[in-house]
């Protein structure tokens, strides 16, 4: 009896990739809710489809347009933020170093003390220690 010898690719099941729709955020995986997004079958599997946290897209027609529009509405929301922050950020520095050129304030310098040197050892030498094994 001849051993037969089979070799199974795995690159058919490195290609398999499933488009799904988010019910539920999951950062861990940088996907959130109403997102639409082609994973891997196992990840949906095991993480995603648990507990009612994505569904399955077979047909273009499956997705929920009023999820979509909560995630872009949400997206724009998270973008437009930052940015007014950073504005008004910008206008205080502004004002502040204005107020930092009309007055100029003085720092004191501070002394350099020299610090005691350590009576610890003082009498320690490469004359005065053997170490074995080390010839100097």
């Amino acid at each position: 009896m001849k051993a037969s010898i089979i070799r199974l690719s795995a690159l058919t099941k490195r290609n398999n990739r499933v488009k799904v729709q988010l019910l539920k955020d999951f950062p861990e995986f940088q996907l959130y809710k109403g997102q639409v997004a082609n994973v891997k079958a196992s990840l949906m599997n095991n993480f995603l489809h648990y507990n009612n946290g994505a569904k399955f897209i077979l047909k273009d027609s499956d997705i929920d347009q009023a999820l979509v529009t909560y995630r872009t509405k949400h997206v724009t929301a998270d973008t437009t933020i930052p940015k007014k922050v950073v504005l008004q950020k910008t206008k205080i520095n502004n004002q502040t170093a204005s107020l930092k050129t009309e007055e100029p304030k003085e720092v004191p310098k501070l002394k350099k003390e020299k610090l005691p040197q350590s009576s610890i050892n003082k009498d320690v030498t490469l004359d005065n220690i053997k170490i074995p094994g080390l010839d100097i």
